[in-house]
C-alpha cells in the first residue's frame, strides 16, 4: 500500500522525536503491529472465506450487530475520511506547485475522475490503479536515489544513536506519532474485502 502517510506524516513525527534512530524504530513498530494485523486477518480469513472484512469476521464472531456497526464505520471513517484526507493533500500540493490553483474545485474533481474510472469496470479501475502505483514505485526510486546521489552539504546528523530510547517510548509524541505512522500502514486489511474471491 502506497499512500499519502508516508509522504506527509513524517513532519508531525518530528515535532517530538529528533533522533532518526527513534523515528526508525517507531516506523519498525508500526510495521510489527501491521504485520501482526494482516497475519491475524489471514488466519481468519482463512477460516471465514467470505467477501466483507470486518463485517463478516466480527458478524461471525461476536454478533451480527458487531459487524454491523462496524461496516458503518468502515464506509464513514474507514474509506471516506482516506479518500477526503488523500484528495485534500494533493490539491494542497498542486496549490504550493501552480499558485492560485482552487484547491477544493481539484482535489474534488481528482475524487470524481477516479471514481469515474471505477465506476466504468474492474478492468478498466484495475489498469488505472496499476499505471498509477508503477508511476508511484518509481517516483519513491527516484528519491531513494536522489539520497544516493545528491551530496549533503549540511551538517545534520541523523542521531546519536539509540541512546535515551526508554524516555522516547514512554513519551507521549512516541504514542501520538504511532497513530501517524498506523496511518501510513494502513491498507494492509484490504484483501479481507474480497476473502471470499481469492484462491490458494
Amino acid at each position: 500500500m502506497i499512500g499519502t502517510g508516508v509522504f506527509t506524516s513524517l513532519g508531525f513525527q518530528l515535532l517530538d522525536i529528533s533522533n532518526g534512530y527513534h523515528i526508525l524504530f517507531l516506523w519498525l513498530c508500526g510495521g510489527f503491529f501491521s504485520l501482526a494485523g494482516a497475519w491475524a486477518y489471514g488466519e481468519i480469513g482463512a477460516a471465514f472465506p467470505r467477501n466483507g472484512g470486518e463485517y463478516q469476521f466480527l458478524s461471525k464472531v461476536i454478533h451480527p450487530f458487531a459487524g454491523y456497526l462496524a461496516g458503518w464505520v468502515s464506509a464513514t471513517v474507514g474509506f471516506a475520511a482516506p479518500v477526503a484526507l488523500a484528495a485534500s493533500l494533493m490539491g494542497g500540493y498542486a496549490a504550493k506547485i501552480f499558485p492560485g490553483l482552487p484547491e477544493q474545485v481539484l482535489s474534488l474533481s481528482v475524487v470524481l475522475l477516479i471514481t469515474l474510472v471505477h465506476a466504468k469496470g474492474t478492468h478498466t479501475g484495475s489498469r488505472f490503479q496499476n499505471v498509477f502505483t508503477t508511476g508511484k514505485v518509481l517516483l519513491i526510486a527516484v528519491v531513494v536515489l536522489a539520497g544516493f546521489l545528491v551530496p549533503n552539504e549540511g551538517s545534520e546528523t541523523f542521531g546519536s544513536g539509540f541512546s535515551g530510547i526508554s524516555q522516547t517510548l514512554l513519551s507521549k509524541g512516541f504514542v501520538v506519532s504511532l497513530f501517524f505512522v498506523s496511518y501510513s500502514y494502513s491498507g494492509w486489511n484490504a484483501s479481507s474485502y474480497m476473502a471470499g474471491e481469492i484462491e490458494n
